[in-house]
């Protein structure tokens, strides 16, 4: 497995075709799989992160950033932040966590949670936009007074 870091500048970092795990630290970052089963780790910032082929996990971490899986069975998580996460094809689980996310999952089987489950008032103040696509999707929600 091959450890691909950025620095605190804005990177674009690139996987090979085997298993990566791709930190992008600070900046502004691009972070793109490849192939294989890759763990993608945006960290601070607002961060683009692309899956690729291979069963994947994506990260957002801090601020706003956009993720993408593609194709396998991936889990996307935004984390902190106003994020976008889409699921792509495959079987995906995605999570907004804190923040107004956009989950859409794709085709495949999905599933979607807009909160972090274990915050002790899940969803409270959010106001998600989950969007299964093809598939026999699950949503999970937190504040059901305003659903």
């Amino acid at each position: 497995m091959a450890v691909i870091n950025g620095d605190k500048g804005n990177n674009t970092l690139v996987g090979t075709r085997f298993d990566d795990e791709i930190n992008g630290f600070d900046g502004r970052d691009v972070l793109i799989g490849n192939r294989g089963d890759d763990t993608l780790n945006g960290g601070d910032d607002s961060d683009l992160l692309f899956g690729g082929r291979g069963h994947d996990s994506l990260n957002g971490g801090g601020h706003d950033d956009f993720l993408f899986g593609n194709q396998g069975d991936d889990i996307l998580d935004g984390d902190t932040g106003n994020d976008r996460l889409f699921g792509g094809s495959g079987n995906d689980n995605l999570m907004g966590s804190f923040g107004k996310d956009t989950l859409n999952g794709g085709s495949g089987d999905d599933t979607l949670v807009g909160v972090d489950i274990f915050d002790e008032q899940p969803g409270q103040l959010e106001r998600d936009t989950l969007t299964g696509g093809s598939g026999k999707d699950t949503f999970v929600l937190g504040d059901t007074q305003t659903v």
